[in-house]
């Protein structure tokens, strides 16, 4: 059964990332996160498995950004991030600024960013989105997907989504 993932701000090669967040990248050098990043994501994901991975990926050489895709499971599709400048985007089955998809049934805007008002909310669409590093609470199906939202240094999964987000507001248009 293909499963489907989310996630956001790997920054993959970004030494800096850590200091900003020592709570959730409990590792101890870029290395490390990397590897950890590699290793739990395999864990979760298999080569048919589809992940939508909301920007950020990585800073530094495209080369060094490419070779850590192709260590990752699964078919990944890219909205883009404002740190993915030298991603490569030929290491993904997608690449968009702003994506809409409908999953079992149930409307889902994806974007970089958190958004006051997206696409189909009055009907309970879902909107996940990054950016934020799990420093933000948004209002109504809305949900920051980035691995900075969670302590595990993990993806999340369809499942766990659609479960957080099923029984919050629905918000109107206005």
């Amino acid at each position: 059964m293909q499963l489907i993932f989310f996630t956001s701000d790997l920054h993959f090669n970004h030494k800096n990332i850590l200091k900003f967040q020592p709570e959730q990248r409990q590792v101890s050098d870029i290395a490390d996160m990397n590897e950890t990043i590699v290793r739990n994501w395999n864990k979760q994901v298999a080569n048919t498995d589809t992940v939508y991975i909301l920007g950020d990926i990585a800073l530094g050489s495209k080369t060094k950004t490419k070779a850590l895709l192709a260590r990752l499971n699964g078919i990944k599709h890219l909205v883009l991030g404002n740190h993915d400048q030298n991603v490569p985007m030929d290491a993904f089955a997608s690449v968009s600024t702003y994506l809409e998809v409908t999953i079992n049934g149930t409307f889902v805007v994806m974007f970089h960013y958190p958004i006051a008002r997206w696409n189909k909310q009055q009907y309970g669409a879902l909107h996940l989105f990054g950016h934020c590093h799990g420093s933000y609470t948004p209002e109504g199906r809305s949900m920051d997907v980035g691995i900075d939202s969670r302590t595990d240094m993990c993806l999340w999964s369809w499942q766990e989504v659609k479960e957080l987000l099923e029984n919050k507001e629905v918000l109107s248009n206005h």
